[in-house]
């Protein structure tokens, strides 16, 4: 079929060719895209996150998509057993009760930065204010290196290091300036030096109080080597990171464009995590996942071939109205909502309650604050898959 899902016309407003794409049928191949296959519907993208032994997380280690890691296994692009195994280890120290243990810090880091003096003025000032910069992404960063037991003076590196890596993570190359993959592979080997040297440290000193130093305990028989075990922080880090601050970002901009949604959770705070979720679906913080098919396979009509790429249009399968009533409203207080945003079986996102929860407050807190913000710019990243913002600034509104 002749459709692009990558012009920098469809990356602005993808909506109208995803509808075209999904009356053409669930599973297209598009030869302009180099032959990869399209699927759009909620059923087959389901179907193919679901199954790894037919559609492999591995395109990800031959691919341009995670050059910063060099080699090293990684949760993101690899298949079970292997990512069974990375995985496993993490689940035993990041549990829903130590995520628990984290609000009353969350609810303190969110206070800290809508309180800054330089915040508070812009705000104050009718000026646009910096929201993407100066909240939405500090406090994921802040929260996730404080988590892993990050010293506070090395912070703004983390900063520095995420936001580079977060310019191209689940990018398509062909949409990143080289300069951005470059300064994201230089990033990525910084990181992980500076993790193995923080995981030598812990191994040294026997502590156990932040998550890397739990990671190392738990990893004494040596199921991971260190390199995996700062890769696992890496991914823990910006994965975590950007997708609050897209969904936080995302969500403050669709409040501001309905109002009437905004009304609604200004009038009830309780909707804000139902809201969240809506957000997550409506407009997905990762746009697509990839999959490479092992095998000839037979998906949604079509014949796929072996080593052929799938592209999982999260995207589209979000509003699929074979799934969703009313697929094209944003409604805060949809439910069910079972969205795909955070994925399905081996993959499903270890993050996903961290980041609902910072959002929730997050967005409520911001609320509370100035109930009626006007987004002043509002510019998504370039790049399809990107899950980063290149602006977000608003002003206090009246």
């Amino acid at each position: 079929m002749d459709i692009n899902i990558v012009t920098p016309e469809s990356v602005i407003d993808p909506w109208p060719l995803l509808k075209e794409l999904r009356g053409a049928g669930p599973v297209v191949r598009s030869e302009p895209m180099g032959g990869v296959w399209l699927v759009s519907s909620y059923e087959h993208c389901r179907e193919v996150l679901l199954d790894y032994k037919r559609f492999s997380n591995t395109v990800f280690a031959s691919t341009d998509f995670g050059p910063w890691f060099e080699g090293t296994d990684t949760m993101v692009h690899t298949d079970p057993p292997d990512h069974t195994r990375l995985r496993s280890m993490v689940q035993k120290v990041f549990t829903y009760r130590s995520v628990q243990q984290l609000e009353p810090r969350i609810h303190q880091i969110i206070e800290e930065l809508l309180s800054a003096p330089e915040f508070v003025d812009g705000m104050a000032s009718g000026e646009a204010t910096d929201v993407l910069g100066q909240f939405t992404s500090a406090l994921p960063t802040t929260v996730i290196a404080e988590l892993l037991g990050i010293p506070s003076a090395d912070r703004k590196l983390f900063y520095r290091w995420a936001e580079s890596m977060m310019r191209c993570i689940l990018a398509d190359p062909r949409l990143v300036p080289q300069e951005h993959i470059d300064a994201a592979v230089v990033s990525g080997r910084e990181m992980l030096e500076y993790l193995q040297a923080e995981i030598a440290e812990r191994r040294r000193s026997g502590a156990t109080e932040d998550l890397i130093g739990r990671l190392v305990k738990e990893n004494a028989g040596g199921a991971l080597s260190d390199e995996e075990l700062a890769a696992t922080c890496v991914t823990l880090l910006v994965a975590g990171s950007d997708t609050t601050t897209s969904t936080t970002t995302t969500m403050l901009s669709h409040l501001a464009h309905h109002p009437d949604q905004r009304d609604r959770l200004l009038a009830d705070p309780e909707l804000t995590g139902s809201g969240v979720d809506e957000t997550l679906r409506y407009d997905p913080t990762a746009r697509v996942n990839f999959r490479k098919v092992l095998g000839d396979v037979e998906l949604g009509g079509q014949r796929l071939s072996d080593g052929d790429i799938v592209w999982v249009l999260v995207i589209a399968a979000n509003r699929d109205p074979a799934r969703f009533e009313r697929p094209d409203q944003y409604d805060v207080g949809r439910s069910p909502n079972q969205h795909l945003t955070f994925g399905q079986g081996p993959h499903l996102c270890l993050g996903a309650q961290l980041a609902r929860m910072e959002v929730r407050h997050a967005v409520n807190a911001f609320l509370a604050r100035w109930p009626a913000y006007k987004v002043v710019d509002r510019r998504p990243s370039p790049a399809y898959a990107a899950l980063t913002w290149e602006a977000f600034t608003v002003a206090a509104g009246r």
